[in-house]
């Protein structure tokens, strides 16, 4: 956790009255030792679907009217998993977006230990302890990942988007964060 000048509460470790930019400052890359990302929100857009084009059959047409379009998420980010200052772990809420959210991603080839499905009633503490993280800095969008976080009770958290309203320290989106934070992506 960031350290705490002695005053007023806190939450996930930072000082609740400094200016955004002093938070940051305190966000030290050499503190942290992964980045886990929450998949959906942060990542990829689950919401705003894309519809791949459709593909042209043998004989120059379409497919059917009766088939509906295939949508994939929408990707928010650009970066190669492998390009990142630190080691990465992805977090998603079940298999399907799981996959299709990497996919999306163009990360189809992070190591499936360093992916996970973690429920909403879960915890982040086997996922950081099979990859060895000691000090994550979660990255979320979601009240649901700042819970599982407060329940890890160690790293750093930043929220992406106005879906944590408990987090002082928040960007529009992973990239800013990141470039905030490490100066990259």
């Amino acid at each position: 956790m960031i350290p705490v000048l002695n005053s007023p509460p806190c939450v996930g470790g930072y000082h609740r009255c400094m200016k955004g930019w002093e938070r940051v400052m305190l966000l030290s890359p050499s503190r942290a030792d992964w980045i886990i990302f929450q998949l959906e929100g942060v990542l990829v857009d689950v919401h705003n679907k894309t519809t791949p084009a459709a593909p042209e059959s043998a004989a120059g047409s379409s497919p059917s009217v009766d088939e509906p379009p295939t949508t994939a998420p929408k990707a928010l980010f650009n970066a190669r998993w492998d390009k990142l200052p630190l080691p990465v772990g992805v977090v998603a809420a079940d298999k399907n977006a799981l996959a299709e959210g990497l996919a999306a991603l163009g990360w189809q080839d992070l190591p499936r230990s360093r992916s996970a499905v973690v429920p909403a009633d879960g915890s982040l503490e086997a996922f950081c302890r099979d990859m060895g993280c000691r000090l994550p800095l979660v990255i979320g969008s979601t009240p649901v990942m700042f819970d599982l976080f407060m329940r890890l009770d160690r790293g750093d958290f930043v929220a992406v988007g106005k879906g944590v309203t408990q987090c002082p320290i928040r960007f529009t989106t992973a990239a800013d964060a990141l470039r905030a934070i490490f100066g990259v992506v």
